[in-house]
């Protein structure tokens, strides 16, 4: 691998992981259609921790509230009592909303994955998930609700849907909020936080697996770089279309990727 493709696989990882297209579908895709034949688990692992960062320093004032819930035994009794309670609140729904898919992931992950091998199957996810998208403007209509047990689970059980290539993690948990009552700023950043614990257990995992990587450092660090500066803008393009509404144009892309896939089949 050239810094060059590393690069660019760097940008294909920051960009896909936050807009609501599908990482795991586009790679999927890719390997089929084009050829790709994939990187080694450690050179993934570097992109995936590049996007962790990302969402890391966008989100850093609602990441810096969790930190301090977390510590709230040492600040119950200061100054910084009450925003430490209410971190510490945002921690404990993060936490509940992760369960659902955690369950899933592991007891029907592997065979979910294998499903996922069949193209056809991955295009027939990417309709569902531009359906998904397209659903978005009926939320309009709901009553703004705050951040509690309920909203966070319907979240939660939609992430589960982000398992099956072809579907966004995003995407699926940005809808769900919306259609739960939380507003487009809440829906977004949720999501995203979210996404925090749901990579961390996945990098773990594929660490355990992980036994090295034929890549030199030059070559993990620019497709680490390359992913964290890409993660970033599209961090900032997510927010600014839900925040104007439009986020669901992507589902007109993956509605009509997927349509495509379906009738090129195998």
């Amino acid at each position: 691998m050239t810094p060059i493709e590393s690069a660019l696989l760097g940008i294909i990882q920051g960009a896909t992981e936050f807009l609501p297209v599908s990482s795991s579908g586009h790679l999927r895709l890719a390997e089929h259609y084009m050829g790709f034949t994939g990187s080694s688990t450690l050179f993934d692992l570097y992109l995936h921790m590049a996007t962790l960062v990302a969402v890391l320093l966008f989100f850093y004032k609602p990441v810096l509230k969790v930190l301090k819930g977390l510590a709230w035994p040492v600040l119950r009794n200061t100054e910084q009592a009450d925003e430490s309670r209410e971190g510490l609140r945002l921690a404990g729904l993060i936490l509940l909303s992760a369960i659902p898919s955690g369950i899933v992931g592991v007891l029907w992950g592997n065979r979910l994955e294998n499903l996922s091998d069949s193209v056809v199957f991955v295009g027939v996810n990417m309709v569902i998930n531009g359906f998904i998208l397209l659903s978005i403007p009926l939320s309009r209509k709901r009553r703004r609700r705050p951040l509690n047990w309920k909203t966070v689970l319907v979240v939660g059980f939609a992430q589960c849907l982000g398992i099956l290539r072809g579907i966004s993690r995003s995407g699926s948990t940005i809808t769900a909020g919306l259609h739960a009552g939380l507003s487009p700023e809440d829906a977004g950043t949720f999501s995203f936080l979210l996404f925090v614990p749901t990579v961390v257990g996945a990098f773990l995992l594929e660490l355990l697996k992980s036994k090295g990587s034929p890549e030199p450092f030059l070559i993990l660090a620019t497709g680490f770089v390359a992913a964290l500066v890409t993660g970033l803008v599209a961090l900032q393009v997510v927010m600014s279309l839900l925040k104007h509404g439009r986020l669901y144009w992507f589902g007109l892309y993956t509605l009509l990727l997927g349509t495509l896939v379906i009738i090129l089949g195998g």
